[in-house]
């Protein structure tokens, strides 16, 4: 492998060095060894081996087949698992371990062409594997490599941005569909030149030494690894399934590590979970040499196009990111304890909002003459790394093992090239892009800074706040002067350099102007008496918060245009994007600007007559926005009107952080956190006022939409809203399905359907709902008996669908007495060990004509007592067991008892699989509510008639003769 850098220190430049605890030596001499090999290979060969293929793939593309179902997989997992265990028990392969792990799936698993199958990757993980138990290790790679060269000569058509769109929300990738809206100057990633590698390497300077005075003094306490203990496989699996993204050098990506917690893995994965997990608790506890580390801390290295200048990207190892983020889950609470109210990126929970808000009031103060606006010149990769070091042992110790052991020594940042060749720049200062602790590290770094800075200026009116490196003073000219100064004069100790002239200084009174030119004389800090754009928001005058505010407004009015054109062919991707991801966007300003209900205006009007009538397929009345501004559990869609929650947005974000913004404006120097009972406050009364305005809206409309709007307001009516359009899970509507969903949602009209039935009725939804013409009324009953079918059988071992009843004596009280007769499902003790469980599953349409006249509840019960009159005292009498009907509507609600066997099935469902509470539910309701939305669309549009006179041949080879063809 490469050899790494060494941090080069002037030790004339500081009074002490840096406390940083030095691990033992890694023993090169067991290279000697002739007993020690692996799959017949020596040490030393196959560490020579393992080194250079790394250092040849980390530049080759990603191209990566998922893990097939079978054994050969789980012997792929074991493979890994036992490389883990290698470092963690430090045995002599301890060097060579983790970046043994990492290139297992680039040797391994290269898909040998575009149109493979899952068989042929399976036989193809088998062959490789007996290669890799051989030792034939040279011949895997120059399959690898023959492989690579094929990509490299072919030549893939590029997918409009609507198709990359489409199939990033398919397969769950909401945060790279999102970034094809926005219009934030980007371009794409740029060929490597000298021009690029140059500018990148400026972006990554070498190590600066260690000052006088920027190291703490005080004792440093013990950790007991216990502290650690609740790192744990079950943690580990939480964190893959919360790892998302792009993969790092290794071309391991978050989606990949799925695999890993997947139940038909079962032992295999848990093996490897806990590996990992005995791997973090060991970064966190045990100080470990940096050779063992060197391709776990390396980073995938992308130069995007800035428009002008470049922009570095960095992805991180994804085993980094998932040790990384179970890590940060242990040591949050001490971090932000750590760094206190001044430094809100440490975690706190709305930590930007309150900063906001604070600094807001500050500057709107008598005694206050402006605010100052720092701009840090390249801050995260100038952070002087050996002193956050020493000072984090001090600072928080709980995560000073962690973070030495991973910044010890330059990360290596790979940059990918097009001929699967590329450069290796190396990160010797500041946090490495794709750490998850990151943050964490340059919060413990600042916090030094802003400590002396509070100490220094505590006299004079001038109050500081820090989001990561965005430093904001507020107070008197003289005051931020001062603040200014000592910020210059110290701040470079820490590795924290001011860019002065993108550093803006805000004037309050115009007549100042001149005053504090001459106060800041001899610097290059810029001034306006307008404002300036802060941590998201805009601080400054009421004109420029107006231009603010209409730049915001018009640039996300482009995007949602972009999110129009795509809803034309894909609905339902528009709709989910803009729901979990989008509205975020602007949903932040309402909270952090005030007066934002003023501007919105015309994104208001574009979401109503433009974006909303394109998924419906037409526009909407004043009702309808009303309903579909609710959120989906009150019958509504969460497309909020921006213009009416702003004002209480704004107000519930100022009471939330109340205690945080007082600490802030007290230069409170103790941690403090949102206000939890206001919180709650604001939950309860927002959900009073959706209550209230779901009953408001039901006393204007139609007794159908009344029902309607009762149906999906129930729990589970709404699931196939709230979630992404998976294709792999059977979540993806098309077109057509997604809009006449939300048409039949609100009761509304449907385009283009034919004016009569092929059974002579005359063709409505309401009919078509109901017709068994076409099968299509069976279908919609059967996947729903199937797919409760399935789930019980993973839970019971004696399950049957349509089970044949016994033959009935003649004084059994139940209306269906006929031999034969079957049920939908049977299952051996559901309910009471060894007892038979029967269900019978029935789907009605509660806006025919005779439901219209009862109430829901009603409707429920009168379905539920038809089929016990039909079938429980046959079922009890007969076959000595119970009986549960399962009632659905056509819109996935279920009735009371359907409902308390749902809940029996979930819970048994979570015990068998160890999930979380309440994760079986969840997806089973999402799951019914969408196999009845499906077959709502193939009611309403399939096809009942068939061509009884079309000659359909019995007989291909006579009929060719006779045809002479």
């Amino acid at each position: 492998m490469t050899d790494i850098p060494t941090l080069s220190i002037n030790l004339h430049d500081f009074v002490s060095t840096p406390d940083i605890p030095q691990p033992d030596a890694v023993e090169d001499a067991i290279s000697d060894n002739p007993a020690l090999q692996y799959n017949g290979t020596s040490f030393t060969d196959f560490s020579a081996f393992v080194a250079d293929f790394y250092d040849e793939s980390r530049f080759w593309r990603n191209n990566i087949f998922p893990l097939p179902p079978g054994q050969v997989s789980k012997k792929f997992m074991d493979i890994q698992t036992h490389w883990i265990q290698q470092f963690n028990f430090d045995t002599p392969f301890r060097k060579i371990a983790l970046t043994t792990v990492l290139i297992l799936p680039n040797l391994l698993l290269q898909k040998p062409s575009g149109s493979s199958k899952v068989a042929d990757h399976r036989k193809l993980l088998e062959r490789r594997l007996e290669c890799w138990e051989k030792g034939e290790f040279d011949v895997l790679k120059r399959d690898g490599l023959v492989i690579q060269r094929k990509l490299l000569s072919s030549r893939r058509k590029e997918p409009s941005a609507s198709q990359l769109f489409t199939r990033y929300m398919l397969q769950g990738k909401l945060n790279a569909a999102t970034r094809l809206l926005e219009k934030d100057g980007s371009g794409g990633v740029l060929p490597l030149s000298d021009a690029v590698i140059n500018s990148l390497k400026d972006k990554h300077p070498e190590a600066s030494p260690v000052m006088t005075g920027s190291l703490l003094h005080g004792p440093v306490n013990d950790i007991p690894p216990s502290f650690y203990d609740s790192i744990d496989e079950k943690m580990v699996s939480r964190a893959i399934r919360y790892t998302k993204g792009a993969a790092g050098p290794s071309n391991i990506s978050g989606q990949f590590m799925q695999h890993y917690c997947h139940k038909k893995f079962n032992s295999s994965g848990q093996l490897f979970r806990e590996a990992v997990a005995h791997l973090a608790r060991k970064l966190c506890t045990t100080h470990i040499h940096s050779a063992q580390l060197a391709s776990f801390t390396a980073c995938k290295l992308i130069p995007l196009d800035k428009r002008p200048g470049v922009r570095p990207i960095g992805v991180g190892e994804i085993l980094r990111r998932i040790v990384g983020k179970c890590v940060s889950w242990v040591v949050k609470e001490e971090v932000k304890a750590a760094a206190g109210p001044l430094q809100v990126a440490s975690g706190v929970k709305s930590g930007a909002e309150g900063a906001i808000h604070a600094m807001r009031d500050l500057f709107q103060d008598d005694e206050s003459e402006g605010i100052i606006l720092i701009d840090a010149s390249n801050a995260f990769n100038r952070l002087n790394r050996a002193v956050t070091l020493h000072n984090a042992r001090i600072l928080c110790p709980e995560v000073a093992t962690y973070l030495i052991n991973t910044y010890r020594q330059p990360s290596s940042l790979i940059i990918q090239g097009d001929d699967n060749t590329g450069e290796v720049l190396w990160s010797c200062e500041g946090t490495v892009q794709g750490d998850n602790l990151g943050m964490h590290f340059y919060c413990l770094g600042t916090l030094p800074l802003i400590t002396r800075l509070h100490h220094h200026v505590a006299d004079s009116n001038c109050k500081q706040c820090w989001l990561a490196d965005d430093a904001t003073a507020v107070g008197s000219l003289h005051g931020m002067r001062k603040w200014f100064d000592e910020l210059l004069k110290i701040g470079y100790e820490y590795g924290y350099f001011v860019n002065q002239s993108k550093t803006w200084l805000i004037i309050k009174d115009p007549s100042d102007l001149e005053r504090a030119k001459d106060i800041f004389q001899g610097t290059d800090v810029q001034f306006t008496t307008e404002g300036k754009r802060h941590l998201g928001a805009c601080i400054g005058s009421d004109s420029y918060r107006k231009e603010y505010c209409d730049g915001i407004v018009k640039e996300c009015c482009e995007e949602i245009e972009n999110l129009c054109d795509i809803a034309k062919y894909h609905p339902h991707a528009a709709y989910a994007n803009y729901i979990h991801s989008y509205q975020h966007k602007f949903t932040y300003f309402l909270r952090t600007i005030p007066g934002f209900e003023h501007f919105v205006k015309p994104l208001d009007d574009l979401i109503t007559y433009g974006f909303l009538p394109t998924l419906f397929g037409g526009p909407l009345t004043h009702v309808e926005r009303k309903m579909v501004a609710l959120p989906t559990r009150h019958g509504g869609l969460g497309v909020q009107i921006l213009g009416e929650r702003a004002q209480k947005d704004f107000a519930t974000s100022t009471k939330v952080t109340s205690k945080l913004t007082e600490a802030i404006k007290e230069q409170s120097l103790i941690a403090q956190d949102i206000c939890h009972e206001s919180v709650r406050e604001a939950k309860v009364c927002k959900e009073t006022e959706f209550r209230s305005n779901r009953d408001g809206l039901m006393r204007e409309v139609t007794p159908p939409v009344k029902r309607v709007l009762e149906i999906i307001s129930e729990k589970g009516a709404s699931s196939w809203l709230n979630a992404l359009p998976l294709k792999a899970q059977g979540f993806a509507l098309n077109k057509t399905e997604f809009t006449d969903a939300l048409n039949l949602r609100y009761f509304r009209e449907l385009r283009g359907l034919r004016s009569d039935c092929p059974c002579g009725q005359k063709f409505t939804v309401t009919h078509a709902l109901n017709c068994k013409r076409g099968g299509f009324v069976h279908m919609r009953h059967d996947s729903i008996r199937d797919l409760l079918a399935k789930l019980l059988s993973r839970v019971q071992n004696d399950v049957e669908t349509e089970p044949q009843l016994l033959p009935t004596p003649e004084e059994t009280a139940s209306e269906n007495t006929a031999d034969g007769a079957r049920l939908d499902i049977r299952a051996r003790g559901f309910w009471r060990n060894g007892q038979h469980a029967f269900f019978d599953v029935r789907v009605f349409n509660p806006l025919s004509a005779t439901s219209l006249k009862s109430s829901l509840k009603l409707c429920y019960s009168n379905q539920e007592r038809e089929k016990k009159r039909a079938y429980n005292n046959r079922v009890m009498q007969n076959e000595g067991g119970t009986f549960t009907p399962l009632v659905f509507t056509v819109f996935g609600t279920a009735s009371r008892e359907c409902s308390n066997f749902l809940k029996t099935l979930s819970m048994k469902l979570d015990t068998k699989t160890e999930d979380k509470n309440e994760d079986a539910i969840c997806w089973l309701r999402c799951k019914l509510s969408f196999l009845c939305i499906k077959h709502l669309g193939m009611c309403v549009r399939g096809s009942r008639t068939s061509n009884k006179n079309l000659y359909v041949s019995n007989d291909f080879a006579n009929d060719i003769a006779d045809a002479r063809l």
